[in-house]
């Protein structure tokens, strides 16, 4: 590693390996950033789903949580006024259907729901999609949230067909995984 202090860049070999100190900065502004908070949780277990009804998902295991704003007994990241701001999250779900379950005409949807600080729905991102004879179809949907104080985002999942569950596994982030990061602005 090649240390200097001041060097003119028309005489900089960029082949060479620099360790830069201090702060960047492109006029007189910081570049760089930070995106925390940030959180990542999962399902510690199956949750069932009841035929062509929208429910919620508790991810009530959590991997990350730089803020403290994901709370794993209501499956809710909600945000305080702190931390505001644009935040990037997503949330995919598995669902446990074996080859030999056919669904013709039927689909599997999910979304993330942002409701304010009065429990009113302001923002929905969803995806749903369509399957037939598919071992654990999956769904990913995901979104730019703009969070104010008391906002929170909440996981959700809808299945046209009864007995089945979305699936969890102790530890995993394998089937389920609800996550997000703030923005640098």
């Amino acid at each position: 590693i090649m240390a200097f202090s001041k060097i003119i860049a028309e005489s900089m070999d960029l082949t060479d390996a620099y360790n830069f100190t201090g702060t960047l900065q492109q006029n007189g502004a910081s570049i760089g950033g930070n995106n925390k908070p940030f959180f990542q949780a999962s399902r510690s277990s199956d949750q069932s789903l009841s035929d062509s009804t929208l429910t919620a998902i508790v991810c009530n295991q959590e991997y990350l949580d730089t803020g403290s704003l994901y709370d794993t007994s209501t499956g809710k990241f909600t945000m305080d006024s702190t931390n505001a701001g644009k935040y990037f999250c997503f949330f995919r779900a598995s669902v446990d259907a074996d080859t030999n379950f056919s669904s013709t005409g039927n689909y599997f949807g999910i979304e993330i729901r942002k409701y304010n600080s009065s429990n009113v729905l302001q923002q929905t991102h969803r995806t749903r999609m369509g399957f037939s004879n598919v071992y654990w179809p999956t769904a990913v949907t995901a979104g730019v949230f703009d969070l104010a104080n008391g906002d929170y985002l909440i996981p959700y999942a809808i299945l046209t067909a009864s007995g089945r569950v979305i699936i969890g596994t102790s530890g995993s982030l394998q089937y389920v995984e609800f996550a997000g990061y703030k923005l640098i602005s």
